[in-house]
């Protein structure tokens, strides 16, 4: 009987947050789907995913969200530096083009 145990998957614990939503909305079984919590509403069969604002953000997502923040502001950077050498590349050939006509 041990061996069954142990080879069941651990079920996460319900935050603070989420437990105290679901007694306000009287909402029952909070649960864990795909790292998005899930609840029965109220007279419901079905569950339903509780709204983005009460969902807990796991590390992993925060790390997705960090990364593509990151990725744009890389971005930005390169366009912003290939632009101002452009302006710079300009402005000497143009440097250049007056002291040849003198």
């Amino acid at each position: 009987m041990d061996s069954l145990n142990r080879h069941k998957p651990a079920v996460p614990k319900v935050p603070n947050q989420v437990r105290d939503w679901c007694r306000t909305h009287h909402w029952s079984e909070p649960h864990l789907v795909d790292q998005q919590w899930w609840a029965f509403p109220s007279q419901a069969v079905m569950p339903l995913p509780l709204p983005e604002n009460v969902q807990p953000h796991s590390p992993r997502k925060r790390l997705e969200s960090d990364l593509y923040y990151d990725l744009i502001t890389i971005f930005l950077v390169i366009l912003l530096v290939g632009f101002s050498l452009m302006i710079f590349m300009t402005d000497l050939l143009a440097s250049i083009q007056h002291l040849r006509n003198r």
